[in-house]
């Protein structure tokens, strides 16, 4: 602007025109250049302080981070440092109730096997006594059976005896017709025997059937049964006695009374034909006189070779008061808690009836408790048993100590479970 306002020298000014509009040509080019360079330099500059400050933060967001990650790391490893103690103190505290529990279970373990050990021994004990009273059962049937058939034997012979009788007896009535001229006495004394006989042999036959039939009602498999008298019977005697014996009774009464009308006929019948039919007396009064003889011989020699060969009523009345006693006896032995002894030294006692351990508590006197005490430590067996029961019983907490009698009752029913089953 300056070389412009310079123009008033014309041909010096024309010449520096010419120099000069290139020269504004240039500047009006470079300027733009110069303006973009300053631009750019102060680009640079902003990019220089961005970048740095970028760094700046970068390196203060580093140091943030790594103080906050030792910060982290510290607060982590006192963390696992506290759970680490924690788990630890767990642990030994679960440690600790383990041991507790499994002495807890050891000890109970040993009380369970101690009482199921006493369990079985008791079960065993029963088993055999069970057996026992089912082989008793089994051999009271066999026997009640056996008595019955013995007693249905007899009956039935009975029954045939008679009907053979009864068969004399018609015989006698369509064979047996007296002469004419017989003596008016003697047949009446015929028609008295024929008829007496009739009348006590068809009693017998009805007496024997009845016999048979009560028999048949007697309940073996049932003692408990209660019949018409009101009353149980436990045994077959008892129910013979009570039902059948009086029928059995009048059944034999009957038959020796018709059997003996029958030969009081028959002897007139002969009487008659002797004397008034073949006209010979003699032995008219030998067949007589043989059969007087028969029937007195018969009369002395039932009471010489008596039927019953058993002891009397009062005999078996005091046998089945003794068995009565013992079976009630056994009863309570079988229900309480006993202390067993010895009974080798009663001369009375069976085995097989008793039992080898077989007196309560209630009825043993101490002088017999200590003998039996003393006995039972003799078998070394049974002592053994007792030393284990009682060692087994002072182990419980808080438990007293066996008495000896006790521990040796038990070891005494142990051996009687595992007995043979005919000793005990």
């Amino acid at each position: 602007s300056s070389l412009v306002r310079r123009a008033p020298c014309a041909p010096a000014d024309a010449t520096m025109a010419s120099y000069i509009a290139p020269l504004l040509g240039a500047a009006q080019t470079v300027a733009p250049l110069m303006q973009s360079h300053t631009q750019h330099q102060r680009e640079l500059e902003t990019t220089h302080e961005l970048h740095r400050k970028a760094i700046q933060q970068a390196a203060e967001l580093h140091r943030s981070g790594v103080e906050l990650e030792k910060e982290l790391y510290r607060a982590g490893v006192r963390k696992q440092t506290e759970l680490h103690e924690r788990e630890v103190a767990v642990a030994r505290a679960l440690h600790t109730e383990q041991l507790e529990q499994a002495a807890e279970l050891h000890v109970d373990g040993k009380d369970l096997a101690f009482h199921l050990h006493v369990e079985q021994l008791t079960q065993e004990l029963q088993h055999h006594r069970q057996a026992m009273t089912h082989a008793t059962e089994t051999a009271r049937r066999e026997n009640l059976r056996d008595v019955w058939s013995q007693k249905s034997r007899r009956a039935e012979t009975l029954l045939i005896t008679t009907t053979l009788m009864y068969g004399c007896f018609f015989a006698i009535i369509v064979e047996g017709i007296p002469p004419e001229n017989t003596w008016y006495g003697l047949i009446v004394t015929y028609a008295v025997g024929v008829a007496f006989a009739f009348a006590f042999l068809f009693l017998c036959i009805w007496f024997t059937m009845k016999y048979q039939a009560r028999m048949a009602n007697f309940n073996i498999y049932n003692k408990h049964q209660v019949y018409t008298c009101g009353r149980t019977h436990s045994t077959f005697e008892k129910y013979y006695e009570c039902h059948c014996d009086l029928v059995a009774r009048l059944a034999s009464h009957s038959f020796y009374l018709g059997s003996l009308s029958l030969t009081l006929a028959a002897g007139a019948l002969m009487w008659a034909r002797f004397v008034w039919f073949f006209n010979n007396l003699s032995s008219a009064i030998i067949y007589v006189a043989v059969t007087v003889l028969t029937l007195c011989v018969l009369f002395v020699l039932q009471f010489v070779f008596k039927t019953n060969t058993r002891r009397d009523a009062k005999a078996r009345t005091r046998e089945d008061t003794f068995t009565a006693g013992i079976r009630e006896h056994m009863r309570k032995y079988h229900e309480d808690d006993v202390d067993p002894v010895f009974l080798h030294s009663d001369p009375n006692h069976d085995p097989l009836v008793h039992g080898v351990y077989a007196v309560p508590t209630t009825t043993t006197t101490p002088g017999k408790r200590d003998a039996a005490i003393a006995t039972l430590s003799s078998d070394p067996t049974v002592a053994a048993a007792a030393a284990a029961i009682a060692a087994a019983e002072s182990m419980k907490p808080g438990a007293r100590p066996t008495a000896p009698g006790a521990a040796l009752a038990r070891a005494a029913a142990a051996a009687a479970a595992a007995a043979p089953a005919g000793i005990i």
